[in-house]
């Protein structure tokens, strides 16, 4: 019965995301589009085999498709609507779960309509993809956990939430990516800069990669800070951070950038004091 409803949500659109693909990405597919191995991939952008394994992976999940052969046939559809395309961002990412949890109603008896509105209840849980309003700063709290595909999804976010507004990443590191872990890291730090994000606070050992990648893809120099750990992110935050800022904090959990939400819990008391 479970594989049967997953089927029925599949007819009714299945969930992709080809809105968040990477720029690396997009070149990945264009050169699966041309049947190319990973190993040709690798070669022609100049990146590790388990780069482009990588990548391959990521294009696979991101689009839906079981197979290197149905993500070359893949075209942008004219007109992405339906369910899940107007539910919100943040939602999209959670989106996994929540095909589960509709599934799991599905089995129980609980109609269609009702699924629905539960669904649109859904927010996410402390430290995950979390948005508050401290003062005049809206905060994307997202310090739970961090890896690259969770970190581009949250600059989506960002980018999103701050389409007309300046736009703040205080990013930490992602650990226990194993023998890719700068590589990630410059890459994300790409990402942010061609996504447009106006500022990065990088901390950590490996927050100097994400700069790198940042200032290599044309991020100005003087709109990225390195910090040496959380608690330093935390103090430069609450100095650059300004009203109408809308601010990304995320890392792994070992980083505990829940400092940096509380020294801007701390700026809010502050303001309303003066």
């Amino acid at each position: 019965k479970l594989s049967q409803f997953m089927m029925q949500m599949g007819k009714m659109g299945r969930p992709r995301h080809p809105d968040i693909l990477t720029p690396r990405e997009w070149e990945v597919l264009a050169l699966l589009r041309e049947r190319r191995t990973n190993e040709q991939i690798a070669s022609r952008l100049g990146i590790t085999l388990d780069g482009a394994k990588y990548h391959v992976s990521q294009i696979l999940s991101k689009l839906g498709v079981a197979t290197r052969e149905e993500a070359a046939a893949w075209r942008p559809p004219e007109v992405r609507r339906g369910w899940w395309a107007r539910w919100p961002l943040w939602a999209k990412i959670a989106g996994a779960g929540m095909m589960a949890a509709a599934a799991v109603g599905h089995l129980r008896g609980v109609s269609g309509t009702m699924i629905a509105k539960g669904l649109a209840r859904f927010r996410p849980a402390a430290m995950r993809s979390q948005v508050s309003l401290w003062g005049g700063v809206r905060v994307i709290n997202d310090c739970y956990n961090a890896n690259p595909a969770s970190m581009k999804a949250a600059i989506e976010l960002l980018v999103e939430l701050g389409s007309d507004k300046r736009t703040v990443a205080v990013l930490g590191d992602m650990l226990e990516l194993g023998p890719e872990t700068v590589a990630l890291h410059r890459e994300v730090g790409a990402y942010l800069a061609r996504r447009g994000v106006s500022v990065l606070i990088a901390c950590g050992v490996l927050g100097h990669e994400f700069a790198e990648g940042a200032r290599a893809a044309g991020m100005a120099s003087d709109h990225v800070v390195e910090t040496a750990d959380g608690a330093a992110a935390a103090t430069t935050a609450k100095a650059i951070i300004r009203d109408g800022d809308v601010v990304l904090v995320k890392a792994s959990r070992g980083m505990r950038l829940e400092r940096v939400i509380e020294l801007l819990g701390g700026r809010q008391s502050a303001a309303k004091g003066a």
